[in-house]
């Protein structure tokens, strides 16, 4: 079950995966680039109790294990400029050259109410950063100043105008999804990103092997709670999940329903350049071993 990876086709949707870690989890990592190959993309969460001073050492130890680091930086919960500052210093000196910009909790009053607000700080730019990763929002987002009804719609609005600063800056700009189990939805998302004018390419975060446990228990730190609230708010995915879970080997899900999934919906069309996201909650090394061997397998078959 866990091991299959789905074939072929499967497998090319996870050339040039990314993954999800955290400095506590990857305290546990002996050498991520015995796990991972060179270059991968690592998103290092910033969760709640977590010294910045520990992620930017995480990005710097990823990128002297060669491969790319991508920090979360949560405009709400900088207090001020000079601690944004700072941190991006200590990024800039580690080497990080891409961020993960999110707007964080709607609850934390820092200097920045958006992550466009960030954004037009400069600060950005005058740090080296190159490329932006922005949240992409397929079910909405409870972190929005926006009422239910409105908020795909300004989840789409708000990536325009992120997509606008990036090229009258000159700085690349890809998007990355919440964790998402409505693959449909995250068609309709997509398409609508590309008939607005967004062709950003869009990594789709699924959830890589994992219990159901697992995935409750680090959904919220790894900011993915709005799709959490949508898992448990529905019986039956949570069935579907539980029971891909206990098939799978050591009782854990099988990815690569999710990704077959996501592969139906390419062969429909309109969806540009995709590729995919993988939350590890908490079993780094497991998601890693998962994903390189689908890669591999792609690899060995062209």
């Amino acid at each position: 079950a866990g091991g299959g990876a789905g074939g072929g086709r499967c497998s090319t949707m996870l050339e040039g995966f990314s993954i999800e870690t955290t400095p506590q989890t990857s305290a546990k990592v002996e050498d991520h680039s015995a796990i991972l190959p060179a270059g991968t993309r690592v998103y290092v969460a910033a969760i709640p109790g977590v010294a910045l001073e520990d992620v930017s050492a995480l990005c710097a130890r990823l990128k002297r294990e060669g491969l790319t680091a991508v920090p979360h930086v949560a405009a709400r919960s900088f207090r001020d400029q000079q601690t944004l500052a700072a941190f991006l210093a200590q990024l800039q000196e580690g080497g990080v050259e891409d961020v993960l910009l999110i707007a964080g909790d709607v609850s934390e009053a820092g200097a920045y109410p958006s992550s466009i607000a960030l954004l037009e700080t400069g600060l950005i730019q005058a740090h080296g950063i190159r490329r932006v990763d922005v949240a992409g929002h397929p079910e909405g987002s409870p972190h929005m100043n926006t009422s239910a009804a409105h908020q795909g719609s300004d989840a789409i609005a708000h990536v325009v105008e992120k997509a606008a600063w990036a090229e009258k800056e000159g700085i690349a700009l890809s998007l990355v999804t919440q964790v998402c189990f409505d693959i449909d939805k995250v068609g309709e998302y997509v398409r609508a990103l590309r008939a607005s004018g967004v062709a950003a390419p869009v990594r789709v975060g699924i959830p890589g092997p994992a219990s159901l446990a697992s995935i409750v228990k680090y959904a919220a730190v790894c900011g993915v709670g709005p799709s959490l609230s949508l898992l448990t708010s529905n019986p039956a995915r949570v069935l579907s999940l539980a029971t891909q879970a206990a098939s799978g080997a050591g009782g854990v899900s099988d990815p690569a329903p999710l990704v077959a999934a996501l592969l139906a919906q390419v062969d429909k069309g309109g969806l540009g350049d995709v590729s995919l996201h993988l939350f590890s909650f908490g079993g780094l090394s497991r998601t890693a071993e998962w994903a390189s061997r689908a890669a591999r397998e792609q690899q060995q078959q062209h």
